[in-house]
């Protein structure tokens, strides 16, 4: 239930990355803005991504 709640999350991440991009695109006078915006979100997926594997290494290390 864990990894599901994770894939959710990180598709509702990623969504909105291709929001912002979407919206650079339509938008050229805050085209940088939507960019940056999108980069943000980019980054808060791989964030998640990695405290993930955090949390399995340590869930992991406690079973031994």
């Amino acid at each position: 239930m864990v990894a599901a709640k994770m894939i959710c999350k990180l598709a509702e991440i990623r969504n909105q990355e291709l929001l912002c991009r979407e919206r650079a695109l339509l938008d050229r006078n805050r085209r940088e803005f939507w960019l940056a915006k999108a980069d943000e979100w980019s980054q808060r997926a791989v964030n998640e991504i990695a405290l993930q594997f955090k949390e399995d290494r340590r869930d992991e290390y406690r079973c031994h």
